[in-house]
């Protein structure tokens, strides 16, 4: 009951107060007067203040309305944004950044490989003289190392680097399945999953670095967004159809893919998270093999 009597009253005062404040303003108008003028805005600031305390509610939610639908549009526009921004970033920045994480790699995961540099050479030579997919290659360099985690057989970097673990050589020994499960890798880095995915990862720090024009501040939110980076189900069914495409132009059976993947469980790709287990669970390793059995 009182606060029905006391809107009441601050509705009779609204009412007679606005007559007066039109008056005012016409006055100001007509003849313009600092002190008048002082009055008119004083007028317009009361007016407005009562129209904001009626409807506050309202005003919350139109802003967190705005606030939930720019966060949407954020998230939407991400991969976009990481992929312009991948086509545009210096070279410098990209190796710099992998340069960085293969570090951090050798510090807390890998170690010196235990392969022969003969068996080295030998997977090298194989996989250097066969033909690139229609679509391109990008390019690389195989790097042999021995990993301290087990399952940690196959990861690629931005910068071109493959990284071939002893693990993934007594895991797959065939050498044509071997071949194959390298296309995928270098199917990634055709594509640039890791890379794209370390920018949506630190999309805010890092192009606020690039726009300070800080190419240190920006190798490093980089590297950052290199760590946590995890490549989707769609990144890994692109980089096996670009292996099924790069098999298929050698004259090699693309059931090789398949061979290798069902030898390789769990599968073997990786992204160069220090953290990240392998890919692995029973129905996306089904979807994977669905998706290559209906490319053969």
């Amino acid at each position: 009951m009182r606060t029905s009597c006391q809107e009441l009253q601050r509705g009779r005062l609204d009412a007679m107060l606005l007559p007066l404040l039109r008056g005012l303003r016409r006055k100001a108008s007509a003849n313009p007067h600092p002190a008048a003028a002082s009055l008119l805005e004083t007028g317009q600031t009361l007016e407005e203040q009562g129209w904001i305390h009626r409807n506050r509610v309202n005003i919350l939610l139109v802003t967190l309305a705005c606030a939930a639908a720019l966060t949407a549009s954020i998230h939407l526009m991400t991969p976009g944004l990481a992929e312009t921004l991948a086509d545009s970033l210096p070279g410098s920045w990209v190796r710099a950044s992998s340069e960085q994480v293969l570090s951090t790699l050798e510090n807390n995961l890998l170690s010196e490989s235990r392969t022969s540099l003969a068996e080295q050479d030998a997977l090298r030579d194989r996989f250097a003289t066969m033909i690139p997919a229609p679509e391109g290659a990008p390019p690389y360099r195989l790097l042999f190392r021995h990993s301290n985690t087990p399952g940690v057989m196959l990861m690629n970097l931005p910068g071109g680097e493959i990284i071939v673990t002893d693990q993934f050589l007594k895991t797959v020994p065939d050498q044509s399945e071997q071949l194959a499960l390298l296309c995928h890798e270098l199917g990634h880095l055709y594509y640039r999953h890791a890379l794209r995915n370390a920018i949506e990862h630190n999309l805010y720090w890092l192009a606020s670095a690039a726009l300070m024009g800080s190419s240190e501040n920006s190798i490093h939110a980089l590297a950052r967004g290199l760590q946590p980076a995890d490549y989707t189900r769609e990144h890994v069914l692109e980089a096996d159809r670009y292996a099924v495409s790069m098999l298929l132009a050698n004259g090699l059976s693309p059931r090789l893919m398949l061979d290798a993947i069902e030898h390789s469980q769990p599968p073997v790709s990786t992204s160069p998270s220090t953290t990240q287990a392998p890919l692995s669970h029973s129905q996306y390793f089904k979807d994977r093999i669905r998706t290559l059995q209906n490319l053969l």
